[in-house]
């Protein structure tokens, strides 16, 4: 029987991610994409990703909203839980943008994070 006194564990914490992509990654980010857009879905639902996207060199045309390649990829920013900095890392070289060489993990740049999420109230 569970003890009634004992405290809930702590809840996990919220790290903010930029990582940049190896340099001669955009062939390897397009293949795996679909893959690590439907992980990236899962890891949402999951609540382990709070939020994420690409970061780009520079925005693309205004005319290639589908995004056929003329987007410049820079790397990925997310917000990420993790009860630790290891169970961070751990997440993240498990996705397959690390797995499959497009994540330059020992660039990545992380931070210990509190965003407000659907706290944050607009202040005019």
């Amino acid at each position: 029987m569970p003890d009634p006194a004992a405290s809930p564990p702590p809840p996990p914490k919220e790290w903010l991610v930029v990582v940049p992509d190896h340099a001669d990654a955009l062939p390897r980010r397009l293949e795996v994409r679909q893959q690590h857009l439907a992980n990236a879905v899962q890891r949402k639902q999951e609540g382990v990703f709070r939020m994420g996207g690409a970061i780009l060199e520079r925005h693309p045309p205004d005319d290639d909203d589908d995004g056929d390649g003329l987007i410049a990829f820079a790397g990925s920013a997310l917000v990420v839980r993790a009860d630790s900095r290891d169970g961070l890392m751990e997440i993240l070289r498990a996705d397959i943008y690390a797995t499959a060489g497009v994540w330059d993990l020992a660039k990545a740049q992380i931070y210990p994070a509190n965003p407000l999420g659907d706290r944050m109230v607009m202040v005019l």
